[in-house]
């Protein structure tokens, strides 16, 4: 049976470290602790949210926002959006597709479609105060079709439709006095139209949802109560309905305990239950986990690594001031992370019972990472323009090199980027209408430069 997550929790996932659904049984003052029946919660919760901003849906909704997603013109005041970038990407001299974004300068507005021999892939956010409109679509195989085209596809889903359409799917968020409301809709041909409906009200305490599909369709809703909460779900599919019931409290010692209830159609007794319990110190730290499977201590040495004992193994972690990584260790193995005065990585530790290394991290004055090495295995070396901007990047690993290569226009945008791997290169070329300096555009596939991202170099 199809079932999607509560909004507490699903299945019984416990902190990190408990997956599975081996749970324990509660106590019976846990059970009993339901403040009013359910269809009275329901009631209530619906009270305070209010109602949602659109009407029942049965097939795509219409929102005001659906036209700035496709106006009548390229770009330009009129249209919403105020700048125009095309990229066209090549691999060995070959173009394998063609991308144009749109852009408002108060970033209102956003479209990308990109066009390739066999299909098209297109995605568009349009914003308006507090509500925004974000939709996607896929179509399969060659198409002659223009930019407008698509967006408008997208915007007037029952108007205007595209052959050969994979996946559509439309998600409209919106925010009352009360609530924020999220309505979202997704189809997959040849399969039916899904909608998926939730609204939480703006202090957080009250929450209802509804979806339907194919076959059947849920309903949820939610109230925390006093220092607890109470979620309350209804699964329906077929002729099989199953009802969840989701209970958390702080107990008199501080300690939060959530218990799980599933109910069958026939109002026999719970076939699943689950009780569990977190402790915590007076600097608000965990110091347990238990659940019916065992417990999970944690205790903290004098430099704030904290130990984590789990059965077999225990897990240290430390960091700074500022939550940079420090120290991460197990039984597999420990790393250590070495930090300039402005927190930056100069030197990386790994060790295990079989190999130890060493990764290396060197800056300009500048501040820009033009240096990764480590024995045998990597090494990095950057180059930098005088505006900042990365001009080059070569990479070996181990017998493997790459070079990434970039220009920029006189308004310091990208205007080229090439990679060469092994006797093969791809590269991509960028055109601008009436965007500003600072606008920021996707990269081709592997284009990242690895200098930028040196966290994952820790890692």
């Amino acid at each position: 049976m199809a079932r999607t997550q509560s909004l507490v929790t699903k299945g019984c996932l416990i902190g990190l470290f408990f997956l599975g659904p081996s749970c324990g049984a509660v106590t019976n003052d846990l059970m009993n602790a339901r403040p009013t029946p359910q269809a009275t919660w329901k009631h209530e919760i619906l009270e305070q949210l209010g109602p949602p901003p659109w009407q029942r849906i049965d097939t795509w909704a219409a929102t005001h926002l659906d036209s700035a997603l496709s106006r009548p013109c390229p770009f330009g005041p009129d249209c919403g959006a105020d700048c125009r970038v095309r990229i066209e990407s090549l691999q060995d001299g070959q173009v394998i597709s063609n991308t144009e974004l749109r852009f408002s300068s108060n970033g209102d507005l956003r479209t990308e479609v990109v066009m390739t021999p066999d299909r098209v892939r297109a995605s568009a956010t349009a914003r308006s105060g507090t509500d925004r409109l974000t939709a996607w679509i896929e179509v399969d195989g060659p198409q002659n079709v223009t930019a407008d085209r698509v967006l408008k596809a997208m915007a007037h889903p029952n108007r205007h439709q595209l052959q050969g359409v994979a996946v559509l799917a439309r998600s409209f968020e919106s925010t009352t006095t009360r609530a924020r409301c999220t309505l979202h809709q997704r189809q997959e041909l040849p399969r039916e139209l899904q909608t998926n409906q939730r609204c939480e009200s703006n202090d957080g305490f009250n929450f209802w949802s509804r979806s339907g599909r194919t076959g059947g369709g849920e309903e949820s809703y939610s109230s925390r109560h006093l220092t607890g909460r109470l979620s309350v779900s209804t699964f329906d599919d077929a002729n099989h309905t199953l009802s969840r019931v989701v209970r958390e409290d702080l107990d008199a010692g501080g300690r939060l305990t959530r218990m799980v209830e599933e109910v069958s159609t026939n109002g026999a007794q719970p076939h699943y239950r689950q009780a569990t319990r977190w402790g915590r110190d007076d600097r608000g730290r965990v110091v347990f986990v238990s659940n019916a499977r065992g417990e999970i201590g944690v205790s903290y040495l004098p430099d704030g690594t904290s130990v984590w004992h789990v059965e077999g193994c225990d897990e240290r972690r430390r960091v700074d001031d500022h939550g940079r990584l420090l120290l991460r260790g197990s039984c597999s193995g420990v790393g250590r992370v070495h930090r300039d005065g402005a927190g930056r990585p100069t030197r990386v530790e790994r060790s295990s019972e079989n190999h130890t290394s060493t990764r290396s991290f060197e800056y300009d004055d500048a501040e820009h990472l033009v240096g990764v090495t480590e024995e045998d295995v990597l090494e990095i070396s950057a180059t930098y323009l005088p505006t900042g901007r990365l001009s080059s990047e070569t990479v070996r690993e181990g017998q493997d090199i790459s070079v990434l290569t970039r220009t920029y226009d006189h308004a310091n945008r990208i205007a080229t980027s090439t990679l060469r791997v092994g006797g093969s290169h791809s590269s991509a070329t960028y055109e601008y209408d009436g965007c500003a300096p600072n606008v920021e555009v996707p990269l081709e596939p592997g284009h990242e430069a690895r200098v930028e991202s040196p966290f994952e170099l820790i890692e």
